[in-house]
Parts: structure tokens; C-alpha cells; sequence
């Protein structure tokens, strides 16, 4: 009667042992799905929309590229530079330190959701950009 015993909590055992075996393959397999996954996705080469007309202003004829947009403080308005692709290849990691060579900034109304440029026209080059807003309160 023991031996019929011992035989069946061999039997036991072993579909523990191989339902186990199957679960931690499973987890496994999602675990390096999961991270083949992320590593794709962080070396699959990031294309950027070539943008070719923007608020009018025709982009193709020049290697222009806009910066990101940035909140003017104060306003319902969001700015970006117009600045040539050359000037990309010298940015830092996290920080955008680029020579202040911009052709142009394109100034976009969040409200009426309306693009408009600085200048008619990328011929000029801005040295310098500073915005100057008024205090919540108003003017003083």
C-alpha cells in the first residue's frame, strides 16, 4: 500500500515540478519580450518629420529646422526657432546650447490654434531673443 502511495506523490511531484518549470518559462519568455521590446524601441532610429511648409513659409528650399516650443510666460502663446540643421550637430545631451543663429521664430496661439512667423522672410539671422512680459498683476 505504500508503494502505491509513494508512487502517486512521485506523480504529484512531478506536475508540480514540471507546472512550475512552465510558469517560470512563461514569465521568463514575457520578461525578455518585454525587454527585446524596449531595447527596439530606444535604437530604432528616431525620424523626424521633414517639415516642408509651416505657417506659410516654405522650408524645402533651405536646411531649416524648428527647435522645440517653448511657453512664452504670461501669454497664450508658444515660440520656436527656425534655426539651420548645421547647428543641431553641436547640442548637448540634455541641454539645447546652441550658437543663437536662428532665421526666424515661428509664434503659435494656443486659443485660436493659429501659426504666424516673426519675419516674412529666413534671409536675417537673431543673435539674440529676449521676451519681455508684463507682471500677473498688470502693468505698473
Amino acid at each position: 500500500m505504500s508503494s502505491s502511495f509513494e508512487r502517486f506523490y512521485i506523480l504529484v511531484r512531478r506536475i508540480v515540478g514540471l507546472t512550475l518549470m512552465l510558469l517560470f518559462l512563461v514569465i521568463l519568455g514575457l520578461f525578455l519580450k518585454a525587454s527585446y521590446d524596449v531595447a527596439g524601441y530606444s535604437k530604432q532610429a528616431r525620424t523626424q518629420q521633414k517639415l516642408t511648409q509651416v505657417a506659410g513659409a516654405d522650408l524645402s528650399t533651405e536646411e531649416l529646422r524648428l527647435t522645440d516650443f517653448n511657453v512664452m510666460a504670461g501669454s497664450k502663446f508658444l515660440y520656436a526657432s527656425l534655426q539651420p540643421t548645421a547647428s543641431f550637430a553641436g547640442s548637448l545631451s540634455s541641454v539645447n546650447y546652441i550658437k543663437s543663429n536662428s532665421r526666424n521664430i515661428l509664434f503659435f496661439n494656443t486659443v485660436d490654434k493659429k501659426a504666424h512667423w516673426l519675419f516674412p522672410n529666413n534671409d536675417q539671422v537673431i543673435v539674440n531673443v529676449r521676451f519681455i512680459t508684463y507682471p500677473a498683476g498688470g502693468v505698473r
